[in-house]
């Protein structure tokens, strides 16, 4: 077998000598290959198959003039040989060869390439030949003696056929691969959209339980009823098999119910454990340990003293707490698994029933409050007709003693004191009994602050107390009228200044603060105005006390500061803190809206 590689025109030469095996002279063709100055195409090698020698020859020349890379096999057998090596762009082919046909060779090259361009050449053709030519996929049946030109241009149209298919076979690959791809996507977006389907499906189940739980229970104010109902309407939505609650009450006592769906609901009898077990349950329900930590407790405790034959099962439990307390838990109890969204939809559901408690404990409380208002506005007014006649009746009789008198000055001074904190109490319980303001006041803060300075700074510096005001934003604006700001601010200072008996420092100051909550974030952002002493400080037993009605320490106060000022906090949805430390001081601060 001889390979041509040379695509130099060869000019004014004879025909090659032929050696005595038909085959082109090695030694010519090296020569011819060693002038090649491009390299070819793998894409354009041809394979020339015919067991004439001088065929061959030409063949191969004219073929490597147009600058292809040819490679010539005499026989079946040879040419086999040559296409287990490499593959061909195209397959010139005699139909008879010593050793095989032509048709049986382009099988095996179709088979190894199916877009290899075969081309049949032959001195004698028949009928059936072309029939079978036509069943092996030949490009082009060529008949000897053939024109050159022909020869060529079926070649030169052969390979450009070859190069449409394969970009027509990557094309189709591609389609078929972004076929798959968007399959894929389709597939995930189809799933995508199922789960969203089911999530819909378990949001609308548990909307339904929330809404008739807010449509049935919303002014019921008994516990026990409230509790019936919402086992009536989990019952439908978790189908469990018992359902228990412990829930302790605004006076320290246990509740306990059991439910079970083939009987009648009865009282679970608490009498029926034994102290230690009721001491047990009471510990875990107001314990100090984080609500996961509580619930994990409380539910080991009822599998344990409530239901011991469903250890074998599932319980799941809900907290009912508040904003600011865990007072109980929960539980219901199927032989089958509960899944994460039983989980949420039944703390959901306590967390609703929980929401109307607190509702109607508001409602409640602000209608007995109106009627406690009422009362104590008639009573302060009749109390201050009272008082003013004791303060002309006691100016008359001061004005008739001498004064010069120790003792007469000391009865003068007790009478005034005692004169003026009664004024102040009755102006603080007509304060409370005042109807609610308008609450679409806005407050500049630096003219609040400058206020109160204004009227409490004498008694500051009487007191040999130093003040110091730190504002981060002089363009702060609150919601709520100035008056009633500066007398809830002025009643902490005041505080503040008895608690520093020795003189002190107190810092005055506002700056802007972060919500603290998902409540306050859809309010924006919110003014932080607070007051430091140096003082005592408050001991931990009475801190949380400080913001309850009538508290106090002092044997001549009245205990309405701090409740004014969180009350002040609550009307314009604020809130307040405070922070202290047994002889370092105290910080006392009202959160309000920024406007």
């Amino acid at each position: 077998m001889i390979r041509f590689s040379d695509r130099e025109r060869i000019k004014g030469e004879g025909r090659p000598r032929m050696k005595t095996d038909g085959l082109i002279n090695r030694e010519r063709v090296e020569e011819l290959s060693s002038h090649s100055d491009e390299p070819t195409s793998t894409l354009e090698r041809i394979l020339v198959v015919d067991d004439d020698p001088s065929v061959l020859d030409f063949l191969a020349k004219l073929l490597v003039r147009q600058g292809y890379q040819v490679e010539t096999a005499s026989s079946f057998g040879e040419a086999i040989t040559l296409l287990q090596e490499s593959p061909f762009a195209l397959t010139l082919t005699d139909l008879s060869l010593p050793d095989g046909n032509g048709i049986d060779l382009i099988n095996r090259v179709h088979s190894r390439d199916p877009h290899a361009i075969c081309i049949l050449i032959t001195g004698f053709g028949t009928m059936e030949s072309a029939i079978d030519a036509i069943h092996a996929r030949v490009y082009d049946f060529l008949p000897k003696p053939f024109d050159m030109n022909q020869l060529l241009a079926t070649v030169r149209n052969g390979l450009e056929r070859r190069c449409l298919e394969i970009e027509n076979q990557r094309l189709i690959e591609e389609l078929q691969a972004e076929r798959q791809s968007l399959q894929v996507r389709v597939d995930e977006a189809t799933q995508d959209l199922q789960t969203k389907l089911n999530e819909v499906e378990k949001l609308n189940n548990e909307i339904t339980v929330l809404f008739e739980i807010m449509r049935d229970i919303r002014g019921d104010l008994r516990m026990s009823e409230s509790l019936d109902r919402l086992s009536e309407y989990l019952k439908r939505a978790l189908e469990f098999d018992s359902l228990f609650w412990v829930v302790m009450d605004m006076s320290d006592q246990l509740i306990s119910h059991r439910d079970l769906s083939d009987a009648i609901p009865s009282q679970f009898a608490l009498h029926d454990l034994s102290p230690s077990q009721l001491e047990d349950l009471r510990s875990l329900i107001s314990g100090k340990e984080d609500l996961g930590v509580r619930q994990s407790l409380i539910r080991n405790w009822m599998m344990t003293h409530l239901e011991p034959d469903l250890k074998g099962g599932d319980l799941i439990v809900g907290p009912f707490r508040t904003s600011s307390e865990f007072f109980g838990v929960i539980g219901v109890c199927r032989s089958s698994r509960f899944g994460e969204e039983d989980q949420r939809l039944l703390s959901l559901a306590v967390s609703q029933l929980v929401t109307l408690w607190e509702e109607n404990a508001v409602i409640q409380r602000g209608s007995q409050m109106a009627s406690i208002g009422e009362l104590t506005a008639e009573v302060a007014h009749d109390l201050r007709n009272g008082i003013s006649a004791l303060r002309h009746i006691t100016d008359h009789f001061l004005g008739e003693i001498d004064l010069s008198d120790p003792q007469n000055a000391d009865y003068q001074e007790v009478l005034t004191e005692n004169l003026c904190r009664t004024d102040d109490l009755i102006r603080e319980l007509l304060a409370l009994g005042r109807q609610e303001e308008d609450l679409s006041h806005t407050t500049p803060v630096r003219k609040l602050l400058d206020r109160v300075l204004r009227i409490s700074g004498r008694t500051l510096e009487r007191n040999r107390v130093a003040v110091e005001v730190i504002v981060d934003d002089e363009d702060l604006v609150v919601s709520g009228s100035i008056k009633e700001i500066s007398e809830a601010l002025i009643n902490v200072i005041m505080n503040s200044i008895q608690a520093m008996e020795q003189g002190g420092k107190l810092t005055l100051g506002a700056q802007t603060s972060q919500p603290a909550s998902e409540a306050e974030e859809s309010m924006g952002r919110f003014v932080r105005i607070f007051v430091t002493d140096t003082g005592q400080g408050i001991p931990p037993e009475n801190l949380k006390r400080v913001f309850g009605r009538y508290f106090t320490t002092k044997s001549e106060g009245t205990g309405l500061g701090l409740p004014r000022l969180q009350k002040l906090a609550k009307k314009h949805l604020g809130r307040t803190e405070i922070e202290s430390e047994v002889g370092k001081g105290t910080t006392v601060s009202l959160f309000l809206p920024r406007v």
